[in-house]
């Protein structure tokens, strides 16, 4: 570190000679010295610690196409959970990926303009191009290499345009939210809907052949936009060794008679397509999030319920047909409306739609139409065991409970 030297500041002792005459004497009036004038006060100050600094990003060429590297050549990376915003590469992350720091200047064929800055919590600052915080790859051991290119399905080069590169002109995905008439859902970075199959039951994709033609997959990786939580991405490997965009659970499609942004025409189709809001509930209509079909435990072991876990229940006669009870029935057996999903140890090919006299449809379990119980106050509650000996809880294969 440099320091601040000592500085000192003395007075001069002055001395004055006088002669007298022809006197071989010589008298020396010796005069009193001037008071000393006092020291500087000593200052140690140490210089602070020079921050490391960016250099020019420059576009060199690669398999990808022309990408984003320091004035050297080596790549520079971006971070797909840092999602356009602060890093969020510490640790072991940082050590894998050294920080590109800040300030940086913009080569040949970059726009000024995307050049930016996020400030660390080291207080060092990184820099940014196209807001993706930038960062190198330890294991890229000379310019022009692209180790880091795809790791994780996380770490991309960057383009011109401040695109990350997946491929050679193929642009990672943004995963946005739309305004539709059924509230806010999830689409791609052009405003093309996506939708959730219900047979996939969050679990991996049952769709394809002609399926997969009528609605294509919405692949992986992506990044998340505003308003959607990143947390909830995953990728899910296909038959074809294709990746598939997972969020929350749901594997994401379009549909091909969307041809447009905004479109949602394949909303409700057959029952088991729908679109998908923030939080990553399947929407059946504005506000209203698809059900499920779970099994919970309860004094008669496992037995059907919704995602909260409040019970249902059969009634003996429907006998395995369409609903028979309607009116002040009804009122005391809330009907379990569909569609809906299936939760772990529920057998999907047992559910169906039944169409009821008012053009609503009922969820049915093995042919039984599902109700509540209006005197089941909280989940769990199965008050409505055994009432009038025609209603009974029901098990994970379709038979009533008794008991």
């Amino acid at each position: 570190m440099n320091r601040i030297g000592v500085i000192l500041a003395t007075g001069a002792l002055v001395l004055s000679a006088c002669s007298s005459g022809t006197t071989t004497e010589t008298e020396v009036e010796e005069t009193s010295p001037p008071a000393t004038e006092p020291a500087v006060e000593t200052t140690t100050t140490l210089a602070p610690e020079p921050e490391p600094t960016g250099s020019t990003i420059t576009l060199v060429d690669s398999e990808f196409g022309e990408i984003l590297a320091d004035a050297d050549g080596n790549t520079l990376y971006m971070f797909v959970p840092d999602a356009k915003g602060d890093s969020v590469c510490y640790g072991d992350c940082e050590a894998a990926w050294p920080i590109f720091y800040s300030p940086s200047e913009a080569g040949d064929g970059l726009d000024a303009s995307l050049l930016g800055s996020v400030d660390r919590t080291d207080d060092t600052v990184q820099a940014t191009y196209g807001d993706w915080p930038l960062y190198y790859f330890a294991d890229d051991a000379a310019p022009g290499e692209v180790n880091g290119q795809g790791r994780g399905d996380v770490w991309y080069v960057v383009n011109a345009a401040g695109e990350a590169l997946v491929a050679q002109g193929e642009v990672l995905n943004q995963l946005t939210l739309v305004d539709s008439e059924f509230g806010e859902i999830l689409a791609d970075a052009d405003g093309n809907t996506l939708y959730m199959f219900v047979p996939d039951a969050k679990g991996d994709s049952v769709c394809y052949g002609d399926c997969e033609n009528a609605w294509p997959i919405f692949y992986g990786p992506a990044w998340s936009g505003a308003g959607v939580d990143g947390e909830f991405i995953t990728l899910a490997e296909r038959t074809d060794g294709t990746k598939q965009l997972v969020y929350n659970g749901w594997a994401l499609y379009y549909f091909v008679d969307d041809v447009a942004p905004g479109d949602t025409n394949g909303q409700g189709r057959g029952d088991v397509w729908y679109v998908v809001n923030a939080a990553g509930d399947a929407l059946v209509a504005d506000g209203e999030v698809l059900p499920q079909l779970t099994l919970v435990d309860s004094e008669y072991g496992e037995i059907l319920a919704d995602a909260e876990g409040n019970t249902l229940y059969l009634f003996t006669p429907d006998a395995q047909g369409p609903s028979t009870c309607y009116d002040d029935c009804e009122a005391n057996w809330p009907v379990f409306f569909g569609p809906a999903w299936v939760g772990e140890g529920v057998d999907g090919e047992l559910g169906e739609l039944v169409e009821r006299n008012d053009a609503t449809k009922q969820l049915s379990y093995n042919g039984w139409p599902l109700y509540y119980f209006a005197n089941d106050a909280a989940p769990g509650d199965t008050n409505g065991q055994g009432a009038g000996d025609v209603w009974y809880v029901i098990n994970a294969a379709g038979e009533l409970v008794e008991g």
